[in-house]
């Protein structure tokens, strides 16, 4: 089960705050699901371990600048964790340090929901056509939404 938007936003406020105990109650809430979306990006089981812990460093860092912004908590969270995975999948696979992918899921989410962009908008700043745009904006949304129910 996804923890309630009012935990999660509960726990991030007392991490605002340098509250260490709200970092692992977070951690105990949500570090099964999170394993698995790991895992099931890695196919290792020490490297999801490494990413999990890897991504919880860096969410109880940025979680005291409020780096979450206008995302929901549970969205935030589990985009960091995804990225921390995928960074060390890039990173095991080129052996260099992982570049930032413009075609990245979680960018294209946070373009269309945080900055409010239609198909079309999205369209014109990758260089696509609005149905290009559109199925990937739809594809992004189901691998997000099977990643997070199928946890």
């Amino acid at each position: 089960m996804t923890p309630s938007r009012k935990e999660l936003e509960t726990l991030m406020a007392r991490m605002a705050r340098n509250d260490g105990a709200a970092v692992m109650a977070l951690y105990d809430l949500t570090a099964p699901r999170l394993f698995a979306m790991c895992l099931r990006i890695l196919k290792d089981h020490s490297g999801a371990e490494a990413a999990l812990q890897e991504a919880f460093h860096r969410i109880a860092r940025e979680a005291q600048s409020g780096a979450e912004g206008p995302l929901e908590p549970w969205v935030w969270i589990t985009s960091v964790v995804r990225n921390a995975a995928i960074d060390r999948l890039r990173t095991e696979n080129s052996g260099d340090a992982p570049e930032a992918d413009p075609a990245d899921g979680v960018a294209l989410l946070k373009v269309v929901y945080a900055e409010g962009l239609d198909y079309r908008a999205i369209a014109q700043r990758n260089g696509s056509d609005v149905a290009g745009a559109r199925k990937r904006v739809q594809a992004v949304l189901t691998e997000f939404e099977d990643s997070v129910t199928h946890g």
